[in-house]
């Protein structure tokens, strides 16, 4: 029986290993835009206009989660933009978007709608989507993730760049607020980590062709407090449920956000390897209670009364440990059997050596 116990041992010892080979990855949605000029006959690359004369004095952008679904964010943006030639200057704007549907993405110049065209799989010969549109940071740890396509429990918000232009018209030195509402989808992230993660990217480079500079305004709002933040630009935290930053000029990378909802997150830590090797040693730390308590009082139902208790916490409280689906699925199971069969033969040695002792004592009384 000890030998047995052993071997259980040791098979606990290598499916927890396989929780050092878990691999994580995610993706992101984006946004942002600048002026456009448009090449002749409507055909190739668009390009992003660099000598507009318009200048973008102010961007503000505002992230609110969704308190139902947490994969969506409500997103509005206020540009206010100005001429600064001496002279009418009538532009196309192109504001670079998820790929929500139409009916969805809402611009107006103050209070009046503006008619805006879809653009789909946006190709601009001199502005290139960043590569950190393939990197997501998980707030708890500080750990890097990134987007692999078609791995198993992701799901990316990397889809081809579109957007959606729409015609300004300025007077010599005139003003104008312009503003933008759209719901953005985000990517999406469960295989590798305890709580899912939901991320998001905003371009804010091709704001970068407008003329002068630009104050930045960035806001994040979250639906409770136990959601925990990650942000490639700093935010403060302006109350429980809001984060946000004041810049006095734009960015020189894109704004990417990562958010998890920590309210499951029972030992504080969103790593599988971690979490799993807290349950499982309190369920060794509780079943060796249990023995010994069963020893000490002579009670085998002691340990077969809490047996199912330490099976079910570990069945629900091991989660997966693997990008890839079927090593994850084995791995798990490997776990729940080895530490099922193990607290079955904690349960058996107990039985035995109360048996045992009982009958010693039978016949010594005799």
């Amino acid at each position: 029986m000890k030998c047995f116990i052993r071997a259980s041992a040791r098979l606990v010892f290598l499916a927890l290993l396989a929780c050092l080979f878990a691999v994580q990855q995610t993706g992101e949605a984006h946004a942002n835009g600048g002026a456009l000029s448009w090449p002749p006959a409507g055909q190739g690359p668009l390009r992003f206009d660099e000598d507009s004369g318009i200048a973008l004095t102010r961007e503000k952008i505002v992230y609110e989660i969704d308190r139902e679904r947490h994969d969506i964010a409500h997103v509005g943006v206020e540009y206010v933009l100005r001429n600064g030639k001496g002279q009418q200057k009538d532009i196309e704007l192109l504001f670079i978007t998820p790929s929500s549907p139409e009916k969805e993405f809402h611009v107006r110049e103050g209070e009046r709608v503006l008619e805006k065209k879809a653009i789909s799989n946006v190709q601009l010969d001199n502005w290139m989507r960043s590569e950190a549109a393939l990197e997501v940071v998980e707030p708890l740890s500080g750990k890097v993730l990134r987007y692999r396509e078609r791995s198993p429990g992701t799901w990316s918000g990397e889809r081809p760049v579109m957007g959606y232009s729409f015609r300004l018209s300025f007077a010599a030195g005139e003003e104008k607020t312009v503003t933008m509402g759209y719901p953005d989808y985000a990517g999406f992230h469960r295989i590798g980590v305890v709580q899912p993660l939901h991320s998001y990217l905003y371009y804010m480079t091709p704001a970068a062709f407008w003329e002068g500079e630009t104050a930045v305004e960035l806001e994040l709002r979250v639906p409770d407090r136990k959601f925990r933040v990650h942000s490639s630009i700093p935010l403060t935290k302006l109350n429980g449920v809001t984060y946000g930053a004041k810049l006095g000029a734009l960015p020189q990378a894109e704004w990417r956000l990562s958010v998890v909802d920590a309210s499951g997150l029972i030992y504080g830590t969103n790593s599988p390897l971690r979490h799993n090797l807290i349950s499982l040693l309190i369920v060794l730390i509780a079943a060796a209670g249990l023995f010994y308590a069963a020893l000490r009082l002579r009670q085998s139902l002691i340990l077969a009364a809490g047996t199912p208790a330490l099976i079910a916490f570990t069945y629900f409280y091991v989660h997966s440990v693997s990008s890839d689906k079927i090593i994850d699925f084995l791995a798990v199971w490997m776990i729940r059997v080895v530490m099922a069969g193990l607290l079955a033969a904690c349960w058996l040695v107990a039985w035995m050596k109360i048996r045992r002792r009982k009958a010693a004592e039978t016949t010594t009384h005799r």
